[in-house]
């Protein structure tokens, strides 16, 4: 029962409101005692206790086993902290604070206080009839001759709280489920490879964030304020490492001017630390985590504390290898399908295309950048990749399909060496487009995969209030068919970045079934055939003295027919998916996903990526748009970004991209966690330094393409000019080398010889634009470099000017 008067008997200015218990049972981490207090009494004078009968003088860096100082608890954290939710509309009724009263916090973590672990765990096993929990509340007042004792006063606040009245929370805050793509991930990769680049970037913002709060309030200010926080906030903590740390560095970086923190926010400095790691060394559905403690100190020595669960869902082993004819049938299919949408996907890079892709995309808009000259620069690039690159991904499948059929008989052949190649070759696509083909045609194995991600996703629910996945690729398909078996309420955001969806369902059977898909499958399989017989009689026709003169010249003939009528097939292959590529194609079922998650996802594509290739959700707008009774700000919200502007290397760089994809999902982690900035100042910095991403990312692409056509441009000159210029150069240069004693002597006599003068004379074009590539791979990463620097100072400027908020 909680009691609400002091010890003369009167109606007490400390009221205690309630008592949580992070998790239930025997697996609990901690207890946190809710309460208000009037306003004149000041919150930073109250001490908390545990299972005592009597308040005591605090000491400061002495250790008081089952004793906190409680710290505001401010009008934002209860959203965060779950409290006005339905299964708490008990406590929620009773925090209600008064006009002239604020709320606070006292937090008792297990590790802190290893005396409560054995009081608690006694409950526990007699849960019926366990005793009340005794919670103690005090004002103190410091000893003018010692300021750093803490003496009881006569505000006393008791409250014995039954068992039964104890309102149960989940352990942590967050929890951040990272769900890899396809290719032979080992456990515990994903983890690292995800996670860090997110915790990296958290603390560069709260190094800024220290540097900038510290340099305003000055060296003596941030001193005492450190005193303050180690009397206070520190003198409980079993672990002293990781916050001793935050207040030291704040402290160092203030400088030696006469300033205070009288007109400052609350918030002072930040830090993070990892507290525990696990590897996935334990049970089959326990995966590697790693436990993150977000430390924010605040203006009266207290600090809040918040906690990331981080783990991965690690599924290669359940998607168990196809055979090899399984693979070379399904691949047979499958290079038709893929070859379209990366038709359909370099169509639509048109200049003219609208740059912020998704359904009304508001939040963390990312912004193009590239103004109306530059899209009239870009028109002729992308006429020319239309006329090159297009009939060079068809020829490139017909390649495939002939590469595919030719390892598989090479795998039959009775040559050791040949078939451990060639089954080398094979294994490394079983061990990548086989997982894709593990998903889509074997409903046993995608169930596997599907039911060890989804037992992975429990084992965070379980643990975490709200929980964040992050989908990479394939791994985006699985979890849209994770939620599509229940709903998951606590899931606050699903974010994919270089989602895999389209191509997945369009490689289902379904779709490789349709009429239209089997002619462009015959088309190319027949392309493949004359290209791989253009080739055996070519090769056939230049090895000498194999065949008699009058087969040979047939064989050189029959290469060229061939080859050109493979070249016209892969012509007429490309102008009619070329033509089809604008058209809107609407695959069944991909949207069929609950309402919940659709409302909570964010979607990341790169501007070149061909996985995703392009827009996802603007071809289905129309659908959305009709559902009915759907909010508008309820759907899901897709944003397209530049990482490096090259369809090689967009679909592995998301993590490289700081500007447009790091720092807006670690933001709305913060956001998650419960680290809130002043949004206006957050999303400023987050669109600056996305405008300043798009600029100089498009600058190098620019100098990257235009190097390109020069080099072409070079080397058919060259090749054109050999008979006269060159021919002579490299008979020069291999008469010196032959007759050269040694390679120093070589080097000496080709310098002496002014062969190197002509080979700068003759490729000095070359080596130009070679240099202007280097120079502008230089300036690129400088601007970068300076770019982050910005967005991390930007950043740590909105969380301190949302101290200021209630």
């Amino acid at each position: 029962m909680i009691e609400k008067t002091d010890a003369t008997g009167k109606e007490s200015d400390i009221h205690i409101v309630g008592l949580l218990s992070r998790q239930q049972g025997d697996v609990a981490q901690s207890l946190i005692v809710i309460g208000t207090v009037e306003k004149h009494l000041g919150v930073c004078d109250l001490w908390v206790a545990l299972e005592r009968e009597e308040p005591v003088e605090v000491k400061s860096l002495d250790q008081y086993l089952r004793v906190e100082t409680p710290r505001i608890l401010r009008t934002g954290e209860f959203d965060q902290m779950g409290l006005n939710s339905e299964d708490h509309a008990a406590l929620t009724q009773a925090i209600v604070v008064a006009p002239n009263h604020i709320a606070w916090l006292a937090r008792f973590d297990f590790s802190d206080h290893g005396s409560l672990v054995n009081i608690w765990q006694q409950r526990t096993f007699a849960a019926a009839n366990a005793a009340p929990i005794k919670v103690l509340v005090w004002q103190s007042e410091r000893n003018p001759q010692s300021p750093a004792v803490f003496k009881p006063t006569t505000k006393i606040a008791r409250s014995a709280v039954e068992w039964s009245e104890i309102v149960t929370q989940k352990c942590f805050e967050l929890g951040i489920l990272f769900v890899h793509g396809i290719g032979p991930h080992k456990p515990r990769e994903t983890l690292l490879h995800f996670g860090e680049p997110f915790i990296d970037f958290w603390l560069d913002v709260f190094r800024a964030l220290n540097r900038q709060q510290g340099a305003v309030i000055g060296r003596v200010a941030a001193t005492a304020y450190l005193d303050e926080a180690n009397q206070r906030g520190l003198r409980a903590r079993e672990d002293e490492d990781g916050a001793k740390k935050m207040f030291a560095r704040f402290a160092e970086h203030a400088p030696e001017v006469p300033q205070s923190a009288t007109n400052l926010g609350d918030l002072y400095c930040a830090w993070l630390r990892a507290e525990d790691t696990l590897m996935g060394d334990g049970p089959k559905d326990e995966p590697s985590a790693t436990l993150l403690r977000l430390m924010r100190g605040y203006r009266d020595g207290g600090e809040r504390d918040s906690h990331i669960l981080m783990a991965e869902a690690w599924w290669v082993n359940e998607a168990i290898r196809p055979g090899i004819q399984e693979l070379k049938n399904w691949l047979r299919d499958v290079i038709p399908a893929t070859l379209s949408m990366h038709i359909a996907a370099l169509a639509r890079q048109r200049p003219d295309r609208s740059s912020t892709a998704g359904l009304d995309a508001t939040s963390l808009p990312l912004l193009d950048g590239v103004g109306t000259w530059r899209a009239t620069l870009e028109w002729p690039v992308w006429f020319a990749k239309m006329l090159l690159l297009a009939p060079a991904y068809t020829l490139t499948a017909m390649g495939r399909q002939a590469a595919f059929a030719l390892i598989g008989g090479l795998a039959l052949m009775p040559v050791p060496w040949i078939q451990r190649l060639a089954k080398g070759t094979l294994g490394v696509l079983m061990g990548t487009l086989g997982q894709s083909h593990a998903l889509e045609t074997s409903p046993v194995r995608r169930n596997a995969i599907v039911r060890r991600v989804v037992a992975q996703l429990e084992w965070l629910s379980d643990r975490c209030q709200r929980v964040v996945v992050v989908s990479h690729s394939q791994g985006a398909e699985v979890m849209r068919l994770v939620f599509q078996l229940r709903r998951r309420k606590e899931i606050a955001r699903w974010v994919t970045f270089g989602a895999g969806i389209r191509p997945l369902v369009m490689l289902e059977r379904d779709r490789l079934s349709d009429p239209e898909f089997r002619r462009n499958a015959r088309e190319i399989w027949l392309g493949s055939v004359f290209g791989a017989a253009a080739a055996v009689t070519a090769l056939l026709w230049v090895i000498p003295a194999l065949l008699p003169v009058n087969l040979s010249v047939f064989c050189g003939y029959f290469a060229v027919v061939t080859a050109l009528t493979c070249f016209v097939q892969a012509l007429h292959c490309t102008f009619i998916m070329s033509r089809k590529a604008g058209s809107e194609w609407k695959p069944m079922g991909i949207f069929r996903a609950r309402r919940s998650i659709m409302a909570v996802w964010h979607d990341y594509f790169a501007s070149r990526d061909p996985v995703p290739g392009g827009s996802l959700l603007s071809e289905f707008k129309s659908d959305l748009s009709d559902t009915k009774n759907w909010n508008p700000e309820k759907r899901p919200r897709e944003f397209e970004i530049h990482n490096a502007r090259c369809g090689l290397l967009d679909h592995t760089t998301y993590l490289d991209n700081v500007e447009q994809f790091v720092a807006p999902v670690a933001v709305d982690l913060l956001v998650q966690a419960g680290m809130v900035g002043a949004p206006d100042k957050v999303q400023e910095a987050l669109d600056a330094s996305s405008l300043r991403r798009s600029v100089y990312t498009w600058t190098h692409y620019a100098v990257r393409n235009a190097a390109i056509v020069a080099c072409v441009v070079l080397v058919l000159g060259y090749v054109l000019s050999w008979s006269g210029e060159l021919a002579p150069w490299t008979d020069q240069v291999r008469v010196t080398w032959r007759v050269a004693a040694s390679v120093s002597a070589g080097v000496c006599a080709l310098w002496n010889s002014g062969l190197v003068g002509k080979a700068l004379q003759l490729f000095w074009p070359l080596i130009l634009v070679g240099v202007a590539v280097i120079m502008s791979n230089l300036i690129m990463g400088w601007r970068q470099r300076a770019s982050r620097k910005q967005l991390q100072q930007g950043l740590a400027a909105a969380y301190l000017a949302g101290a200021n908020l209630p």
